[in-house]
């Protein structure tokens, strides 16, 4: 019935609503049903907490915060508590560039150019989505990383000066991989540690990575093509009305042109921004990949550096 009445008063409301459950269907709902399954089965098996449905909805929306035995935070993902200003404004941006695409900007092109708008330009940010809720979702940690021990709550520096020595993290209390790091904003040792993401709230590394370079990558592309399909709309709308259509139109209900031209130039803004964020990301990890080193790496290299020049200039 909803399907069918969105459907009447707008076909890109109704496009929106389709994809929504197609991602809902093919990524949250999977993704969901796995952790929910894992916390069932650990939770019988050590017996460390009684079931109720307060504790099960908690779970089902990821709002609990991850601890061990002994109530250490640990963060196993990107969407468990606590959030970060940063992460809140990139969720923010991808629900408003995503109905602003499929509500606004592409039902206004003319008929020849309006399915190439919607499939290119909205494929590219579907695809920028999906692996951001990969990357945010999926758990990076050490495939030996434990979340039912006893953890320290700190390390005596003046007895060990790393917190993982010779392949064994002294937070974790396990083995690790020769490339792993302990993050020390998840609480946990990842594999193959490239950085902490702040938009994402979660460690990058391992098996996130590529994911990460194709979410950047991706995004770079559709934030072009969005500024770029702003900018031609914007001026098709005030030096000749051959490209554009009427009558006008946001999210399904008739508007006047100014109303659009202010809104499609502050989305024409928030593109250039999110484009100039992109394009510096992706050609760091595109400078990273062909030295075949990691962030970690870079920025450690960076201090030995400065450690360096300042030793000589002290001498």
């Amino acid at each position: 019935f909803f399907f069918f009445f969105f459907h009447r008063i707008h076909p890109s409301i109704y496009h929106i609503i389709i994809i929504h459950r197609f991602i809902l269907k093919s990524i949250i709902y999977p993704i969901n049903l796995l952790f929910i399954q894992t916390s069932l089965l650990t939770s019988r098996s050590l017996n460390c907490f009684q079931f109720n449905s307060s504790a099960f909805i908690s779970r089902v929306l990821f709002v609990v915060m991850a601890k061990t035995l002994n109530g250490e935070f640990v963060r196993r993902n990107g969407v468990e508590w606590p959030f970060n200003w940063k992460q809140i404004g990139a969720w923010l941006m991808i629900v408003y560039f995503l109905t602003f695409h499929f509500g606004v900007l592409a039902p206004n092109f003319v008929d020849r150019w309006r399915p190439a708008v919607f499939l290119t330009v909205g494929a590219l940010f579907v695809v920028h989505v999906t692996f951001f809720l990969i990357c945010t979702f999926v758990d990076p940690a050490d495939n030996l990383v434990r979340y039912d021990t006893i953890r320290p709550v700190t390390i005596d520096r003046s007895q060990r000066k790393h917190v993982i020595e010779n392949n064994h993290c002294f937070f974790c209390q396990v083995k690790v991989t020769s490339r792993a790091k302990h993050c020390s904003a998840c609480n946990k040792c990842v594999k193959d540690f490239d950085h902490h993401c702040i938009w994402m709230n979660t460690c990058i590394g391992g098996v996130t990575y590529k994911r990460f370079f194709l979410c950047i990558l991706f995004g770079t592309m559709a934030s072009l093509s969005e500024g770029v399909c702003c900018l031609y709309l914007f001026i098709r709308m005030y030096h000749g009305d051959s490209g554009f259509n009427k009558p006008i139109t946001m999210y399904g209900r008739g508007t006047d042109k100014d109303s659009l031209g202010s809104y499609i130039a502050v989305s024409f803004v928030l593109c250039t921004v999110a484009f100039k964020l992109f394009v510096e990301l992706t050609s760091f990890h595109v400078y990273l990949i062909w030295h075949r080193i990691g962030t970690f790496d870079y920025i450690k290299a960076a201090r030995e550096r400065e450690e360096r020049a300042n030793n000589e200039q002290a001498v």
